[in-house]
């Protein structure tokens, strides 16, 4: 039983159940972990995944104490750790393979959404009507007006920021040169 294993050398030296058989893990080949649990892993600082199923189950029973006042919502941090040491067992001992994932959202909802989070983020050209989403593949002038339109902007901000540093210098030179004239007073 991983939990009952006092170091992270213990846990490794344990035999991996159902090597020549059927292997199940009630989750998946990736983890998501909670919250706590990330900034736990993530202040241990370290990368042996033997080693970090011992701190994730101690934090998530000082986890459990410390809200156990409070409504529980998903299941307590030590089924979350147990789920965890499972899925930690595994990669140390190269079970699981490397996983990567992609979110590519299909509901309508979710695309739209997305549409107008990036028709936020993105500034709209001078003069535009502000859908800078809407472009043809044949519509090259207003892409090439949107890019000029945009780089005259940015040359804008440039040349502001540029003005901002000279006055931040020169400030720094008149205060060194009062400093000496002071330190030729005294």
């Amino acid at each position: 039983d991983i939990s009952l294993c006092a170091t992270g050398k213990d846990i490794e030296a344990l035999t991996c159940p159902g090597q020549n058989g059927a292997v199940t893990f009630p989750g998946s080949a990736t983890f998501i972990p909670a919250p706590w649990l990330r900034e736990s892993i993530l202040n241990s600082e370290i990368i042996d995944s033997f080693q970090l199923i011992n701190i994730a189950l101690k934090d998530a029973k000082e986890f459990d104490e410390a809200h156990k006042d409070e409504p529980n919502t998903g299941g307590t941090a030590v089924e979350h750790a147990e789920d965890f040491s499972l899925w930690a067992y595994g990669v140390g001992k190269g079970l699981v393979k490397e996983s990567r994932i992609r979110v590519k959202p299909d509901d309508a909802e979710l695309k739209l959404y997305a549409k107008a989070r990036q028709k936020d983020r993105i500034l709209p050209p001078t003069g535009s009507d502000g859908n800078v989403l809407s472009n043809t593949a044949g519509d090259n002038a207003s892409v090439l007006s949107q890019l000029t339109a945009a780089m005259s902007r940015q040359s804008e901000y440039a040349e502001r920021a540029n003005d901002l540093r000279k006055e931040e210098l020169d400030r720094k030179k008149n205060k060194e040169e009062i400093k000496k004239s002071v330190g030729r007073i005294t």
